[in-house]
């Protein structure tokens, strides 16, 4: 019995080893800004980035018109963002908006 609970232990701890060992570590940056509407106010939204060769994304929510998010340095991002905007309480709806920005953003690294 004594075998049989060794290793059980054995194959949850190899897993988080191994894991471990494939960690790179990755210079933090950030991507800020704000966003306004013509004709609506921001209520709140969240941030989508992605990187151009494919090797990475994050993604963030923000309150207001103010954005920020952390992605690794060194790459190129492309953003899509989902806005809501503020809407009247007797409305009853709640819409939103979908954004892709055509421009890419390099973030350059700090080493």
């Amino acid at each position: 019995m004594k075998n049989l609970i060794l290793t059980l232990v054995l194959s949850v701890v190899t897993p988080l080893v191994s894991i471990a060992s494939d960690t790179v570590e990755l210079i933090p940056s950030k991507i800020t800004g704000s966003l306004s509407l013509s004709s609506e106010v921001l209520r709140n939204g969240s941030i989508y980035a992605y990187a151009t060769d494919g090797s990475g994304s994050a993604n963030a929510s923000f309150t207001g018109s103010t954005y920020s998010i952390l992605v690794p340095a060194g790459k190129t991002w492309k953003l899509n963002f989902t806005l809501y905007p503020e809407v009247p309480a007797a409305s009853g709806t709640d819409g939103y908006i979908s954004v892709n920005l055509p421009t890419e953003i390099s973030v350059g690294s700090d080493e």
